[in-house]
C-alpha cells in the first residue's frame, strides 16, 4: 500500500514538470541539413527549415552566422525576414562561407524563439545527382577523389512531392563547391528559368555537367539544345572498345562538339558539358563499372587554370587590396597641405596668446579669456578641417579595378572587381548584391558587423561603416552578359585576326601567345576586326620583376601610365601569369562610372581577358585506382 501511494504521489508531482517542459519548448523548430551533399561541407550549402509550433502567426527573421562568437564578427552573417503562419514551415537554402560551425536563430522583436547549430568538420567538394532514380547511381560512385585528392561527397537533389520538380539552386553561388552535376535530361527540362540560369552560370564559370539521355528524343529538350545545338545521333549502334561505355552506342555529333566514345562534349563558357548516349541512372549491373569510370574520368580530366577557370575569382588572392592600395586609396594620394597647416598652427599660437591677451588687457576684463580662448580654438579647428577637406577631397567617391574574363565567342563574362569607397565623414551604408554574383567586405571594412539582408531574391550587404577620411574596400564577382563576344580567325594554328563583336570598344588590345610573345592589335571599335601583326613587339622575360623593357612595353601598349603601375602588378605579377601556357587577348574597356549609394565615381579601371577556344581531346578512362579510395561494390 505504501509503495502504491508513493508511485501515485510521484506521478502527481511529476505532471507539472512534464507540462512545464512542453511549455518551455521553443515556439520555432529549426532543422539543418546539408544541401547538394550527403554531409555538411565547409563552403558548401545548407538547407534550413523553420517550423512554427505555436498557435499564432510569427513575423520575425532568421539570423545565420558562425557558432563561435569570436569568429562571428569576421563572417558575413545572413538576416532573412521570414513570416511563419501558425503550424506551417518555411525552407531556406544558403551558401556556407568560411564557416567551421553554423548557428541559426529565429528572432522576433529581438527575442529568440528557436535555434539550432551544427559543426562543419568536412572539407571537400561534391558530385550532385539530378534524377528521380538517383538512388540507383549513388552507391556506385561513392569513394571517388577530386583532382586535389580530397574526398568527393555525393548529394542528390530533392524533388517537390507536389509537382515532382527538382528543388534546384536559384543562384550559382549555391553550386560553388560542386565538382560535377550528373542529370537526367527530362529532370533538367523541369527546372524553371531562374534555376536553369543558375545551373548554366555554374557551368560557364568552370563547372562540369553530365547529361544522361534516357531516350534519343531527350536530346530535343530546350535546355539540352542550348548546351548542344543541333545534336544528332546515328541510326545504328557502333561497338567501340572503351571502359566508359557498356556496349554498342549510336554515335553523336554537333557543331563545336568533341565526339566521345560515350556521346559528345562541348565547352560552355569556362566549363564543359558532356552528354551520354546511354542512361547512367538505369539499375543495370553491366553499366555499373562503366558509369563509375565515366564519372571518374570527367572529375579528373586535365584542366588549366586561366583556361578552364577564371583566374581572378573571388576565392583567390589575385585581386589583393594591399597591392592596389597605392592606386585605389585616396588617402595615399590626397594629402593635407603642410604649408597652410603650419601657418594655421602659427596663427593659432599668436591668436590664442599675444593677440588675445593684449585685447583682454586693453578691455580690462580678464574673465573674457574664458570666452575668447575656446572661440579662437574652435575657429582654428574649423579652418583646419577646411584645409583638410580640400587636401583630402570633399566628395564621397570610389575607385574601382574590374577584370572581365571570357572565352572566345561566349556571351558570358565573369567580372571580378575591387572597389575602394572613400568617406569624407562618418558614414554607414549598404550595397546591393547582384543576383548573379557575390559581394564581400575586404580589408578595412570599418566598424561593427556586416551582414547580408535577404528579402526574396534581393540581397543587400548591410552595416558597412567607416569614419572621417577612411577607405573601405569591397570585393565582388558577377556574371555579365556580353553581346557577341570576341572571335579569332585562324590560319592553321596561328591566330591571324581579332573580331570585336561586343557593343563596346576594346582599347590597346594585345595578343600574348603561349610562349609569352606580345603582339600589338591596337584599339578595336564595336564590330571591327584587326589583323595580328606577323612580328611580335617583344617577349615576356625574366627581367619582368625588375621593371625591364618587356614590362614597360606591355604597360605602354595597354595605356597604363607610370602612376598606374600597380595595375600591371595585379594583371601580371609574373611574366607567365597572364597566359598560363595558352594564348590570351588583353585589353582595356571604357569606364562604366555610375553612382554607388552616396559615392560618385572617381576612377574606374576596366580590363578584359579573352581566352581562345582550343581543341579538346576526347575523354579517356583514367589509370586503374586513380581517384578511388575504397571498394564501392
Amino acid at each position: 500500500m505504501n509503495a502504491r501511494l508513493f508511485i501515485l504521489l510521484a506521478a502527481v508531482f511529476s505532471l507539472p514538470r512534464v507540462a512545464s517542459a512542453q511549455i518551455e519548448q521553443d515556439p520555432v523548430e529549426i532543422s539543418l541539413s546539408p544541401y547538394l551533399s550527403d554531409e555538411f561541407i565547409q563552403h558548401g550549402a545548407v538547407q534550413i527549415v523553420a517550423r512554427n509550433r505555436s498557435p499564432q502567426a510569427l513575423t520575425g527573421s532568421l539570423h545565420i552566422g558562425d557558432r563561435h562568437t569570436r569568429r562571428y564578427n569576421q563572417q558575413r552573417p545572413y538576416e532573412i525576414p521570414l513570416d511563419l503562419p501558425a503550424g506551417e514551415s518555411r525552407r531556406v537554402f544558403l551558401p556556407l562561407e568560411n564557416h567551421d560551425s553554423l548557428q541559426v536563430e529565429y528572432r522576433q522583436d529581438d527575442i529568440r524563439l528557436g535555434s539550432n547549430s551544427e559543426y562543419l568538420s568536412n572539407n571537400g567538394r561534391s558530385i550532385v545527382l539530378i534524377a528521380e532514380q538517383a538512388s540507383t547511381l549513388r552507391p556506385r560512385i561513392q569513394g571517388l577523389n577530386g583532382v586535389s585528392g580530397d574526398r568527393l561527397f555525393v548529394g542528390t537533389l530533392p524533388f517537390d512531392s507536389n509537382t515532382s520538380d527538382p528543388i534546384s539552386p536559384r543562384s550559382a553561388e549555391l553550386w560553388q563547391q560542386v565538382e560535377l552535376v550528373v542529370a537526367h535530361a527530362p529532370s533538367l527540362e523541369r527546372l524553371d528559368p531562374t534555376q536553369t540560369r543558375a545551373l548554366r552560370d555554374y557551368v560557364e564559370s568552370g563547372g562540369a555537367l553530365l547529361v544522361s539521355l534516357r531516350t534519343p528524343e531527350d536530346r530535343n529538350g530546350p535546355f539540352v539544345r542550348s548546351l548542344f545545338p543541333q545534336l544528332s545521333m546515328g541510326s545504328a549502334g557502333v561497338s567501340r572498345q572503351s571502359a566508359l561505355i557498356p556496349g554498342a552506342l549510336r554515335p553523336m555529333s554537333c557543331p563545336d562538339c568533341t565526339t566521345e566514345t560515350f556521346g559528345a562534349s562541348r565547352d560552355v563558357g569556362f566549363g564543359r558539358a558532356f552528354v551520354a548516349g546511354y542512361d547512367v541512372f538505369v539499375e543495370d549491373a553491366s553499366h555499373a563499372s562503366h558509369v563509375r569510370e565515366l564519372i571518374n574520368a570527367i572529375v579528373l580530366r586535365p584542366r588549366i587554370e586561366g583556361h578552364r577557370l577564371p583566374i581572378f575569382r573571388l576565392e583567390t588572392d589575385r585581386l589583393r587590396e594591399r597591392t592596389a592600395e597605392r592606386l585605389l586609396d585616396p588617402n595615399a594620394n590626397f594629402h593635407i597641405a603642410l604649408v597652410p597647416v603650419a601657418f594655421l598652427l602659427l596663427f593659432y599660437i599668436i591668436a590664442i596668446g599675444p593677440l588675445n591677451f593684449h585685447w583682454i588687457r586693453k578691455k580690462g576684463r580678464p574673465l573674457l579669456a574664458t570666452v575668447t580662448t575656446p572661440l579662437i580654438a574652435l575657429a582654428c579647428l574649423g579652418l583646419l578641417l577646411v584645409v583638410g577637406s580640400f587636401g583630402k577631397g570633399i566628395r564621397m567617391r570610389y575607385r574601382r579595378i574590374a577584370i572581365s574574363e571570357v572565352r572566345e565567342g561566349s556571351d558570358a563574362a565573369f567580372t571580378s572587381s575591387l572597389t575602394a569607397h572613400y568617406l569624407t565623414h562618418s558614414h554607414r551604408f549598404a550595397l546591393p548584391i547582384s543576383d548573379r554574383g557575390r559581394l564581400i567586405g575586404s580589408g578595412a571594412i570599418g566598424h561593427g558587423r556586416t551582414n547580408v539582408l535577404q528579402r526574396g531574391n534581393a540581397r543587400t550587404l548591410e552595416g558597412i561603416s567607416g569614419g572621417l577620411w577612411t577607405t573601405i574596400y569591397t570585393r565582388s564577382e558577377e556574371r555579365q552578359d556580353l553581346n557577341g563576344g570576341v572571335v579569332f580567325q585562324r590560319e592553321e594554328e596561328r591566330i591571324r585576326t581579332v573580331q570585336n563583336n561586343l557593343d563596346t570598344e576594346i582599347r590597346g588590345a594585345v595578343l600574348i601567345d603561349g610562349g609569352g610573345w606580345i603582339y600589338s592589335v591596337g584599339d578595336l571599335a564595336p564590330g571591327q576586326s584587326a589583323p595580328v601583326p606577323e612580328g611580335a613587339t617583344t617577349q615576356l622575360v625574366d627581367e619582368w620583376s625588375d621593371g625591364g623593357s618587356s614590362r614597360l612595353t606591355l604597360r605602354t601598349l595597354l595605356g597604363i601610365t607610370s602612376s598606374e603601375e600597380v595595375l600591371l602588378q595585379i594583371l601580371a605579377p609574373e611574366p607567365n601569369s597572364l597566359t598560363l601556357g595558352v594564348p590570351v587577348l588583353i585589353g582595356r574597356l571604357p569606364e562604366r562610372c555610375e553612382e554607388i549609394e552616396t559615392f560618385s565615381c572617381e576612377e574606374d579601371y576596366r580590363f578584359i581577358r579573352v581566352v581562345p577556344q582550343l581543341d579538346t581531346a576526347p575523354l579517356e578512362a583514367v589509370p586503374e585506382g586513380v581517384g578511388a579510395t575504397e571498394d564501392w561494390r
